[in-house]
């Protein structure tokens, strides 16, 4: 039995696209490989580009971690050079994904949550630091969104109990009710696929999609290790809420001001802080990410 094979049949339910479209597909050396290969070689309307698809545990091309320095540089080389409409990166066990546009740029996972939100009806289930650009998005169009605790178990409980047909983790984990409320980066890069042919065949891109969205300025998620008791959450608690609006302890602290918001959270995993930090304007983004790293305790 080809394994591989069975598994693509099974994904071909997910594959829906209206004009024909070129993605690239870096598999990190990892599992996505074998499945892309079998999915994908002879697809009509998606002309796929397979890069370091063979798995090999010494991840040879820039290791399992999408997100690692460098690691999306063959996939930003090999968009442009073909021309591609969409990039897809996977991490080693193909459970995460990022994308990048057709013409190299990184897309966050909240926004990439966001246009993936636009396939489904909701309710959304969303970690807590998913930013302007979606919440501002599901406030315009008056779909619900519940906002989780960062991890599988959590995402998965909630989108059960609120019969959620989608969520997404700035970790790049996305989430489908029809997935058996699990993560699949396959899955979630057929959504995309959906997404991008569906303004292709509208004469449009995938750039000029995340164009119209507003920019913002946006600091990432932050790791700072702290010792096991550190405060640094009950700090910056009281170094913010004279200007919150809403404050929200779903994990860790999420502090919504006029015009900014912060979320400090500890690792479920590692013995560290993690925030982010999002402002509308460059002065105001600045200031707070100075006032924020003093209240945690670091000056870097």
């Amino acid at each position: 039995m080809n394994h591989y094979q069975e598994y693509a049949e099974f994904l071909k339910k997910f594959v829906s696209v209206a004009s024909p479209i070129r993605v690239v597909f870096d598999s990190s050396d990892g599992a996505t490989g074998p499945v892309l290969h079998e999915l994908f070689t002879t697809h009509q309307l998606i002309n796929s580009i397979l890069i370091n698809s063979k798995p090999n545990g010494e991840f040879p091309a820039h290791g399992p971690n999408p997100l690692a320095r460098g690691a999306q540089k063959d996939l930003r080389i090999v968009v442009k050079k073909n021309n591609a409409d969409l990039g897809v990166i996977f991490d080693a066990d193909g459970d995460r994904v990022f994308f990048i546009d057709n013409e190299g740029r990184e897309i966050r996972s909240d926004i990439a949550a966001l246009l993936m939100s636009e396939v489904f009806q909701g309710p959304f289930v969303f970690d807590i630091r998913a930013g302007y650009a979606l919440r501002d998005r599901l406030d315009e169009t008056k779909k619900k969104a519940i906002y989780s605790r960062v991890g599988h178990v959590f995402m998965k409980r909630a989108m059960r109990e609120h019969g959620a047909e989608f969520g997404g983790e700035l970790s790049g984990h996305f989430y489908f009710k029809d997935f058996f409320f699990a993560d699949s980066g396959i899955v979630a890069a057929l959504t995309m696929i959906r997404i991008v042919s569906q303004l292709v065949q509208n004469e449009s891109s995938l750039a000029a999609r995340l164009d119209s969205i507003p920019a913002t300025y946006y600091s990432g998620e932050v790791s700072i290790t702290v010792s096991r008791n550190d405060s640094a959450i009950e700090r910056v608690v009281s170094a913010f809420q004279a200007v919150a609006e809403h404050v929200d302890h779903t994990d860790g602290v999420r502090i919504d001001a006029k015009d900014f918001w912060i979320s400090v959270r500890a690792s479920n995993t590692e013995p560290v802080i993690r925030f982010v930090l999002e402002a509308r304007e460059k002065s105001v983004f600045n200031r707070e990410l100075k006032k924020l790293k003093e209240a945690i305790g670091t000056a870097n």
